[in-house]
């Protein structure tokens, strides 16, 4: 996966404000999975995946190796958002974070973090 420790930071440090949705490929009508910030930042893409799937259940399966991949190249994910990130980090992406976002990914095709955790309710994990 080539993801930028930058990249892999931003998304780890900022669970209220992703994106993560199936991208219809125009050419053969699948879906490939994309990650971006939420509308804070203008939908910044983050990470796109090069195949395509044809439905929510594989769009769910790759999201969750995805989420799975960022995790194990974050190593310790505080130390690397300290490293990447100015100030402090009020909120990191939890794993039961993740299981969210699969879950609504799985049933609805895309999911914005903003609306799934809105400010002032904890986070999952």
């Amino acid at each position: 996966m080539g993801l930028s420790n930058l990249a892999l930071a931003e998304i780890l440090s900022n669970p209220r404000d992703l994106q993560v949705k199936g991208f219809r490929d125009r050419e053969n009508g699948g879906y490939a999975l994309v990650v971006a910030r939420g509308p804070q930042h203008y939908g910044k893409v983050m990470l796109t995946t090069s195949e395509t799937y044809g439905s929510n259940e594989e769009l769910a399966r790759v999201a969750s190796c995805v989420f799975g991949m960022i995790f194990q190249s974050a190593g310790d994910v505080k130390s690397l958002a300290h490293a990447l990130i100015e100030g402090e980090v009020g909120e990191l992406l939890t794993p039961q974070c993740v299981e969210q976002i699969v879950e609504h990914v799985r049933v609805h095709g895309s999911v914005a973090t903003h609306m799934l955790w809105p400010p002032g309710t904890p986070l999952p994990g």
